[in-house]
Order: structure tokens, then sequence, then C-alpha cells
């Protein structure tokens, strides 16, 4: 089911699945994960992750890939390639390069303000909020196969969007 990132001074808890790869710059607050496969995922959880940039690279599946099953959840129950929990996440960056999960990004129970993303090809949803308040700067998705954006529940605000190629 995972496994947890042991590290002095990281601002909160970090899953990861077993088989995804990691680069993480502690001083420049920047973690950088890749995927190996499509089941791979990130929970960032309990903490405050603001001003940190979170870079994820995923290995994209096809809407008619051989890979690509009817169950939405990862091993531990979660949507998202990365899934922020819990958390505080203020002036954080978040880009995503072929998410092959049900959400690239869900953030679900946190807060944070001035917050950007950057999505490209996306395999299902590329951003889901739940039960947060968000206040979004900047919100670039280009390639969704369903959702550029989906809300639920919370309080948000968006600055700017540019949203293209949404399923």
């Amino acid at each position: 089911k995972g496994k947890t990132l042991n590290y002095k001074n990281l601002p909160g808890k970090i899953k990861i699945s077993n088989n995804i790869k990691y680069d993480l710059d502690l001083e420049k607050k920047i973690i950088h994960f890749n995927q190996t496969n499509g089941d791979d995922w990130v929970l960032l959880s309990e903490g405050d992750f603001s001003d940190w940039k979170i870079i994820f690279n995923g290995t994209l599946k096809n809407q008619n890939s051989s890979d690509v099953s009817g169950e939405r959840f990862n091993d531990i129950g979660l949507t998202g390639c990365i899934t922020v929990h819990k958390a505080k996440i203020n002036r954080t960056s978040f880009i995503v390069e072929n998410g092959s999960c049900e959400d690239s990004v869900n953030i679900i129970n946190s807060k944070g303000k001035n917050l950007s993303f950057v999505i490209n090809d996306a395999f299902s949803d590329a951003i889901d909020f739940d039960f947060s308040e968000l206040a979004i700067s900047n919100l670039q998705v280009n390639g969704a196969g369903n959702d550029c954006l989906d809300v639920s529940a919370g309080i948000y605000s968006l600055n700017k969007a540019i949203l293209k190629k949404c399923g």
C-alpha cells in the first residue's frame, strides 16, 4: 500500500506508491515525481506545503489502451495521481504532464491561496477540488479526457484560467 518518505524537515506526510521515482530538494522546496506505470500515485497530507513546487510526470494511458480498467480508485482508495489531503498549500505550484489517473490532481479538505496549476494531457479529469477553500491565481489545462476542472462542496475563487481540449 505504498511507502512513506522519511526525511527530516518535510512539511507534512508524503506517501507514494512503491514504484514511483522521485527527486526531492528540501532547500528549494521542489519535489519531482515520475510514474513508472499508470497506477503510481502520490499523497501529500497533514502539513504545510506552502511555497512548494510539485512536478509530476506520468505515463499517459490512451483511452483505447488495454491497461485502462473500469476501476477509478488506487490501492489506497484515492483517485488522484497527486492527492493533497488536509494540507495548507499557499503559493504552491503544481505541474503535471500525462496524468494517467482518474484525477491528475485531487485536493481534498485543504486550504490555499495564490495557487498555480499547469496540467497537460490528463487521461481523465485534470483537476478535482473537494471540500476545500482555494484561491487559484493561474490555472492552465491543455488536454483532459474528461473535466478540465471538477469542483465539489467548497469555496473556490479563480483569477485566470486557460482551458483547452477538455473532454
